[in-house]
């Protein structure tokens, strides 16, 4: 049994979210700083955004951005065994897919298994499978309608 098995068994289903489902930290994983970055809801524009910190060290400190590139770049410094790639295709064999959206104020993670697709809602403790054409739909039960982000993570 892997240590991402262990935790999986070990872990209350309500104490983590789709972030810390898909990418088996099991907790409540938030690839931003702040709940309502600007990036995922134009009400909250007097939050910071990455033009407003000077140094980097700001930057790591506060970990807030209104870019999704800088979002992304959060979450490859928050996991060095994961890469974005384009396709599906591109993940080697050993990888697992994570897919990211997200939505007005909120975020979702999907994780594919196998050839299998699962999430996770919030504190849910239930985890439900989709179908590919629901993962490649215009959004995600009707709230996630960004693009597909698409990584590739190594778990071993």
């Amino acid at each position: 049994m892997t240590i991402q098995e262990k935790h999986f068994f070990n872990t209350i289903p309500t104490s983590y979210n789709c972030g810390g489902f898909a990418l088996r930290t099991f907790d409540d994983y938030t690839p931003y700083f702040v709940w309502c970055d600007p990036l995922f809801s134009t009400d909250y524009s007097d939050k910071i955004s990455c033009e407003d910190i000077d140094d980097e060290e700001d930057f790591d400190e506060l970990g807030a951005c209104n870019d999704i590139n800088c979002v992304i770049q959060n979450m490859l410094d928050d996991f060095p065994n994961m890469r974005q790639i384009q396709s599906e295709n591109e993940a080697k064999p050993h990888e697992n897919i994570v897919l990211f959206r997200y939505g007005d104020c909120d975020f979702h993670f999907v994780l594919k298994q196998g050839e299998r697709y699962f999430h996770k809602r919030g504190p849910e403790p239930v985890i439900r499978e989709m179908d590919k054409d629901e993962v490649y739909e215009d959004h995600w039960e009707g709230r996630y309608d960004s693009e597909i982000y698409i990584f590739a993570i190594d778990f071993s």
